[in-house]
């Protein structure tokens, strides 16, 4: 029969003493704050299916630990895809030069109609973004130089101009060094901004 005062037990132990390290060190570390919440959530989830279903509530338990993992992963693929959307679509506002309708261009996706309404198009960009970040938080579990692989996510997504300029009539052309240097810049914030997120909700110290 199963235990359920020791696995909560377990499960209190795990996050109480990691939060409880951050306030001795005086980290306002956003993680630890989200574990607090989970806690509580997973908690008293954890507690309801182990006692209603025995086994099979441990492992719907487990099954719902397992999902929450990929909830960081998904949480930085799609922030850092939204502040280089956003920041492409001011450069193309400011200046014309068309870099986010570079960004959201499919019509070199054969399946798809040439256009597609913006929302769907930055939600296609979106799900690229968070296939990258899982590529990324792969990548940083052998290294220790997260850093040095954002920063290389985005100058080998930036060369992606070459390409993506020749598969459509509608974007810069691809003797445009202008539009590059903005291309560049964005998908170097974006390699950035996946290195300071995942460092704020991937890695543990």
């Amino acid at each position: 029969m199963l235990n359920v005062r020791y696995f909560a037990l377990q499960k209190s132990f795990f996050y109480w003493t990691t939060i409880g390290r951050a306030y001795i060190a005086k980290r306002w570390d956003v993680r630890y704050f989200a574990l607090q919440i989970t806690f509580l959530l997973d908690y008293n989830m954890s507690r309801f299916y182990c006692q209603a279903l025995g086994d099979e509530g441990l492992r719907i338990t487990r099954n719902r630990t397992q999902r929450l993992k990929w909830l960081p992963i998904l949480l930085v693929g799609l922030l850092s895809g939204i502040i280089l959307g956003l920041f492409l679509k001011w450069i193309q506002y400011a200046t014309g030069s068309l870099v986010y309708t570079l960004l959201l261009n499919i019509d070199f996706v054969p399946f798809l109609p040439d256009r597609l309404p913006e929302l769907i198009e930055f939600a296609l960009h979106l799900v690229v973004s968070v296939i990258i970040a899982w590529i990324y938080s792969i990548w940083i579990r052998f290294s220790p130089h997260p850093w040095r692989y954002g920063i290389l996510i985005g100058i080998a997504s930036s060369l992606l101009f070459i390409p993506l300029t020749l598969m459509s009539d509608r974007v810069p052309a691809i003797t445009d060094m202008t539009a590059y240097g903005y291309w560049l810049v964005g998908h170097l914030l974006y390699g950035l901004s996946l290195s300071l997120l995942a460092k704020v909700l991937l890695i543990r110290k």
